[in-house]
């Protein structure tokens, strides 16, 4: 098991090399494709770093074993967001991704907390109860409580059966460099104060 050992430690010292030459390419060129490839792609790298060297489960065959598969799940499912981005990104919010786009986003989900877990158990507990204020938020009273994110409102599973009405505005004050500060504050304030007539 030792000689497996030194060649997984050589293949996350490639990784690694390999992290720091992409990020030293998106550093000068941009990140690759989108922003949600750059992340997939680093955040893949920081997992198979830190589930393979950094914060192991133990040293046992069991742990080991476990490691990898995690291992393996991220690596599937943030590769399935560099190859697929395209049809991730056309897919407008939680309503048209499909069943394994889903399943993609849970395992993400799953192995990042695991991640946080083993670093530190009290910002485990507070990613564990952010997640469980944004979807049961709305059981609580007064001014905890938030009209809740559940399933059905973020339509996670295609079940959004009616239309939803939204709200969205924009505004743009453009001005010359030579204009005093004093009059944009006011115009801006104005506007901020009367929002409601705008």
């Amino acid at each position: 098991m030792s000689e497996l050992h030194t060649h997984l430690e050589k293949i996350i010292s490639i990784i690694a090399i390999s992290l720091c030459a992409y990020l030293f390419y998106a550093t000068t060129f941009g990140p690759y494709k989108t922003t949600m490839v750059h992340r997939a792609i680093f955040l893949a790298m920081m997992l198979i770093i830190f589930f393979g060297s950094s914060k192991p489960l133990g040293q046992g065959r069991w742990a080991f074993g476990v490691d990898w598969f995690i291992i393996a799940l991220s690596t599937f499912s943030l590769g399935y967001m560099v190859v697929f981005w395209e049809e991730i990104i056309s897919a407008v919010g939680a309503t048209y991704l499909s069943k394994l786009q889903i399943l993609v986003g849970f395992i993400i989900i799953l192995v990042v907390l695991e991640g946080v877990r083993r670093m530190n158990f009290v910002l485990f507990i507070l990613a564990l109860s952010g997640i469980g204020y944004t979807l049961y938020g709305n059981y609580l009273p007064g001014i905890l409580g938030h009209p809740g994110m559940d399933f059905d409102r973020v339509c996670l599973f295609n079940c959004q059966t009616e239309k939803v009405k939204t709200c969205a505005f924009g505004n743009v004050l453009f001005t010359r460099d030579d204009v005093p500060e004093e009059p944009i504050y006011y115009l801006t304030k104005a506007f901020w104060d009367n929002l409601s007539e705008v």
